[in-house]
């Protein structure tokens, strides 16, 4: 679970998917919400804007919302996508593992 949390919060504190959020003038967007994908486990906590993240199901879905439809690992390597309806935005990531956090090595992004 430990390395699900440290994937999510790199991804959600990555500047490249920062400027989309919008917090700071859509106060809709506060808290985050993410839908809970097959790799949700209980307990994983996120902080984002200085707020707990809201994981929510995709039949609960009414905020603006972040879906992480894939996360897999494999040792020190994991592989995401990701979608931002709000802004029509979609993509994928590339982490590693290094002594300590998780960082990203590629980071794609693809307004729809």
């Amino acid at each position: 679970m430990q390395d699900k949390q440290a994937i999510l919060q790199a991804l959600i504190d990555s500047n490249r998917l920062e400027k989309y959020f919008h917090a700071d003038t859509l106060k809709e967007r506060v808290p985050l919400r993410m839908v809970r994908g097959s790799w949700y486990e209980e307990g994983i906590q996120l902080m984002k804007f200085g707020q707990p993240v809201l994981f929510v199901s995709s039949q609960e879905v009414s905020e603006p919302h972040l879906i992480v439809p894939v996360l897999e690992i494999a040792g020190n390597e994991a592989t995401l996508s990701f979608q931002y309806p709000p802004e029509g935005i979609a993509g994928e990531a590339m982490m590693e593992k290094e002594p300590m956090d998780w960082t990203i090595k590629s980071f794609k992004l693809v307004e729809q």
